[in-house]
């Protein structure tokens, strides 16, 4: 008993960082992952009249003459401004780098409002007329009010509970016995019930071609990045592995040598390196190899060669442990079995390293795949990934319903990684 007392107390410290810092923030985001972001027009920037023209918006590009109207009022749209399409001839929404608006047709009117999160999905039941407000904010559900439910095939069963969220204003009824929450709102002259749902729109919502260029730029980046690693990796990994035990040290040591400056500080480095004036170009203009800088920075390429020098170190190490453990007796008996360099690497060697590969490319691969400091620095606004969408929908865009939905994309990725690496090391296993 109190050895098991012990042995509570010890691990006691590692389970409650799990419960409060993974399993916790994990089903927040799980949750969250499932609510709609909505509009609420609470500011009005400006509202214009509504014409043919204006139909351009069902195409998603953006009419000059709506981008005029911004820039009369202040906000000049940028080039990279695009549309999205809500509610053909009723509903778009406009984003703008860290900008995000709504155009709301109502008659002949198009209002332009402010993204503002509110985070829940509401389907609306039905409304009526303010006679039942003062009982709601008694806290009480009338006998009228049940009727109202029943006649709209809304069944409030007796273990139903209001909680008063805005006294006059806004109430909520949860049924504990159906599992149902319904909102009540004051809506001018009458009250109007919602109700609260989940939705997968925001995971469908990654299927946009706006989304789905970042995401698939994410996972051929990660790819490129890992192929690259490996590439690099296993020749560095086999020559240190073949060195002397004080050169083995201080080759390792060079290679772990990064980590102990800021990663972004390295990633600035880069962006001195390939920027205009940047150390390439001038070398290459001065020796007169071409007469203009390069676009060097914010391409694919700048943020290939940021990701492959942040991550090589995460492809030579497991790379390095699994060729250390191959024994050379191996290889000789190949060479006296008539196998030649070549033949021996891929026969012997590989097969035999296989483990370290999958190790790497895995450490490699999930890090690259949700990189985001990489390509704000380095790509800039050309060379958006799924880290920077993530980073957007949190810190700019406030849509956390949907970079939640991006965030558990990519942890399922991840995973379905992670079970394929350990089925991999089980069949190994049991050969």
């Amino acid at each position: 008993m109190r050895r098991k007392l012990y042995l509570g107390i010890l691990i006691s410290p590692s389970v409650f960082w799990l419960v409060v810092f993974f399993l916790m923030p994990l089903i927040i985001v799980l949750l969250y992952s499932f609510k709609q972001n909505t509009y609420r027009p609470e500011k009005l920037i400006f509202s214009i009249e509504y014409d043919d023209s204006m139909n351009v918006l069902n195409n998603a590009t953006i009419p000059k003459e709506l981008a005029q109207e911004f820039e009369r009022y202040g906000i000049a749209l940028s080039d990279q401004a695009y549309v999205l399409i809500d509610d053909p001839d009723k509903k778009w929404r406009i984003g703008d780098k860290n900008n995000y608006y709504f155009v709301i047709k109502k008659d002949d009117v198009a209002y332009i409002y402010p993204g503002v999160h509110e985070g829940i999905l509401r389907k609306l039941l039905f409304s009526i007329d303010l006679s039942f407000q003062e009982k709601l904010d008694e806290c009480i559900i009338s006998e009228s009010l049940l009727e109202e439910f029943r006649n709209n095939s809304a069944y409030l069963s007796d273990y139903s509970k209001i909680n008063i969220k805005s006294y006059g204003e806004k109430w909520e009824i949860k049924d504990f016995e159906n599992k149902r929450t319904y909102i009540i709102e004051k809506e001018g002259p009458r009250l109007s019930i919602y109700l609260k749902s989940i939705t997968f729109g925001n995971y469908l919502s990654a299927l946009n071609p706006v989304y789905l260029e970042a995401i698939v730029r994410s996972f051929w980046m990660a790819m490129a990045n890992t192929l690259v690693c490996l590439v690099i990796g296993y020749p560095v990994a086999y020559y240190i592995s073949h060195r002397s035990l004080k050169v083995k040290n201080i080759l390792l040591i060079l290679v772990i040598l990064p980590f102990w400056t800021n990663f972004l500080v390295r990633t600035y480095a880069w962006m001195v390196i390939l920027r205009g004036e940047g150390l390439i170009n001038t070398i290459l203009i001065k020796l007169g190899l071409i007469n203009e800088p390069l676009q060097l920075l914010f391409t694919n390429s700048a943020v290939l060669t940021g990701l492959v020098y942040g991550y090589l170190p995460f492809m030579i190490l497991p790379l390095y442990a699994s060729i250390e453990k191959v024994n050379p007796s191996l290889l000789e008996a190949a060479y006296d079995l008539g196998a030649n360099k070549l033949q021996t690497f891929l026969r012997v060697m590989l097969p035999l390293t296989y483990p370290g590969i999958i190790a790497g490319s895995i450490l490699v691969f999930v890090p690259s795949l949700g990189a985001f400091i990489t390509p704000d620095l380095l790509g800039g606004a050309k060379v958006i990934m799924i880290g920077n969408l993530i980073q957007n929908q949190f810190l700019k865009v406030r849509n956390y319903p949907f970079g939640s939905a991006l965030s558990f994309i990519l942890m399922g990725v991840v995973l379905i990684l992670l079970f394929f690496y350990v089925k991999m090391g089980e069949k190994e296993d049991n050969q």
